[in-house]
């Protein structure tokens, strides 16, 4: 929607000027997240320990790569 729009050109504008720019996400089944992924260059998976389950981790995985986003890691919150 207009929100996701507004969102994207946000994140373009902001990756123009700062080197890096952080963007916790939440939930990759979540349309906000999806605008994020779109403007997204570089991903860092946050999973957590002894919560999140492997099938879910995999799905975020396969989903952030359909972006064109590279997945850099992964970093364990819970440990």
């Amino acid at each position: 929607g207009e929100d996701d729009s507004r969102l994207g050109d946000l994140l373009k504008e902001l990756t123009c000027q700062w080197d890096l720019v952080l963007v916790d996400a939440g939930s990759c089944e979540d349309s906000t997240t999806s605008t994020v992924l779109a403007a997204a260059r570089n991903v860092y998976l946050v999973v957590r320990l002894g919560e999140t389950e492997h099938a879910t981790a995999r799905s975020a995985v396969a989903r952030i790569r359909t972006t064109g986003a590279t997945l850099r890691g992964s970093v364990v919150t819970n440990a």
